[in-house]
């Protein structure tokens, strides 16, 4: 994926948290989040993956979140809690984003999504899993 495909990744996250009433911002690339979201009183890190990379004929898409050994325990794609609050999957030639909260990814390696996966994974959904500790 280029560095180019990555950053509209991004301003699509941005440009869909406004439109949902939501403020955003993105942050400085040193940051182990690429995006900040405000919702009223709280904030929200999110982790913008985008790709194109396709399975099965178009019918599902892939993303990589890399693993790294801290203290010889595998962490999900070397982010922590802390760091990530919602990875924000993109997929350019839809123009959608499946939002999944931290604590709902179930893999270290990647994330296949399907076209109703972008459908059913809102922000809203998103947001309502980490407001009420789900």
């Amino acid at each position: 994926m280029s560095h180019s495909l990555g950053t509209a990744g991004e301003h699509l996250v941005c440009f869909e948290s406004f439109l949902y009433g939501y403020k955003a911002t993105m942050v400085e690339s040193f940051a182990q989040y690429d995006v900040l979201l405000f919702d009223k009183d709280d904030h929200y890190k999110l982790q913008v993956k985008t790709s194109a990379r396709t399975r099965t004929n178009g019918q599902s898409y892939k993303y990589c979140i890399k693993t790294s050994k801290m203290n010889k325990t595998k962490k999900r794609g070397g982010y922590k809690k802390r760091n990530v609050d919602i990875f924000a999957m993109v997929h350019p030639e839809f123009r959608k984003i499946a939002y999944i909260p931290y604590n709902q990814v179930r893999t270290k390696w990647e994330i296949t999504l399907t076209k109703e996966d972008f459908d059913n994974l809102t922000l809203k959904s998103a947001l309502f899993f980490l407001q009420n500790n789900l």
